[in-house]
């Protein structure tokens, strides 16, 4: 029986962001860049990529929000 090899991805930890404003402010009309502003303001460590990154991904799973 051949071996089968596992191989776990690396890369850094998930941040933690509150999706359900995200999608809120990106439903009234905030640009990725405003919405990591806001985030910064509430102690979060994001960048407009990572929030557009987050939001991309639950659409893929979920459809469009």
């Amino acid at each position: 029986m051949a071996e089968v090899l596992i191989i776990k991805r690396g890369g850094r930890p998930r941040k933690d962001i509150p999706i359900d404003l995200c999608l809120s402010l990106r439903a009234q009309g905030y640009s990725y860049d405003m919405i990591a502003w806001k985030l910064n303001q509430m102690g979060y460590d994001v960048s407009r990529w990572t929030v557009m990154r987050r939001l991309k991904d639950l659409e893929e799973q979920h459809g469009p929000v």
